[in-house]
């Protein structure tokens, strides 16, 4: 129990973390992030350091869990467009915001996220989207049905693109297989195998398949491109730290790269793996244990 209690806490404060050890080398190139930094091995910015947008996005959902001890789509998003109006969430224009901006003039979700969708022209990157549904990833660790039940609607409430959908669930697949004690190898063709009996779009299986130690990688806008390049991260690696700053060594969209490997190495390490001296800087990272505390608590009386 207190190793699967430590796999929690590292997730959602791995994810916050994450986020924030990127920030430095958003949008920048690796050269440059070689010039500037060399390698980048800890937490820029003055103390203490504030949880990102998508550690806050997924903060709302693990607190709408706490409260209603189950997945409420409707809490879930009014906390969300509470947040998206806060301080923090009215710095970023993106989809979410977008699409949250006009579930507050009272537009149903449904339409809310389709409208946004096509005002984009039908592109859109789902670059937050993916970490923010991780607590669900926790809550139903044990049910793989429920989780993807979940995460799916989860993302659907700013996302219309199903395939950010889908990337969303198979990183909270994956959390919850590492969670279970399998490692980031064994995770992967766990979830192959499942998503196999699922309307998974088959672009995801084929390249999740492919993943492997020695994949090319990169940091890019799109939530599966992201979601692929923390993979590789943990495959390539034998631990948090060295799995992190690999992912935010890597520029591009380093911070949601960052999260995302941060859950991931987290799920499969625990928090006590992950170097005190990233997770002790972060503002609010107390939030972020007792929430997976709580969750963690939810999870076992549902199991």
């Amino acid at each position: 129990m207190l190793e699967q209690l430590d796999r929690y806490r590292g997730t959602l404060a791995g994810l916050a973390v994450g986020e924030c050890l990127g920030a430095a080398t958003e949008n920048m190139q690796r050269g440059d992030i070689r010039a500037r930094y060399g390698v980048l091995r800890d937490v820029r910015g003055p103390d203490p350091i504030r949880a990102g947008e998508i550690a806050n996005q997924a903060r709302c959902l693990a607190e709408s869990l706490v409260a209603c001890g189950e997945y409420d789509p409707e809490d879930a998003l009014q906390r969300l467009v509470a947040w998206s109006f806060s301080s923090q969430g009215v710095l970023s224009q993106d989809v979410t915001n977008r699409a949250l901006a006009k579930v507050a003039t009272g537009m149903m979700w449904e339409h809310a996220s389709s409208l946004t969708f096509w005002e984009s022209g039908g592109k859109t990157t789902g670059i937050h989207v993916v970490g923010r549904c991780a607590p669900l990833g926790l809550m139903f660790a044990g049910n793989p049905e429920h989780n993807i039940a979940a995460t799916y609607s989860s993302a659907r409430l700013t996302h219309y693109d199903r395939v950010w959908s889908w990337a969303a669930v198979t990183l909270n697949l994956v959390i919850a297989a590492l969670i279970a004690g399998n490692n980031i190898e064994e995770s992967l063709k766990l979830i192959i195998d499942h998503l196999e009996d699922y309307d998974a779009p088959m672009p995801v299986l084929e390249r999740l398949s492919q993943l492997e130690a020695t994949a090319y990688i990169h940091s890019s806008t799109l939530a599966f491109n992201a979601l692929e390049a923390a993979i590789v991260c943990l495959l390539r690696t034998e631990s948090a730290e060295s799995a992190l700053v690999e992912a935010v060594n890597l520029g591009g969209a380093s911070r949601a790269t960052g999260a995302v490997c941060g859950a991931l190495a987290g799920a499969a390490y625990g928090l006590s793996h992950i170097p005190d001296r990233w997770w002790q800087r972060l503002e609010d990272v107390d939030a972020f244990v007792e929430l997976a505390d709580r969750i963690c608590a939810l999870a076992e009386s549902d199991s």
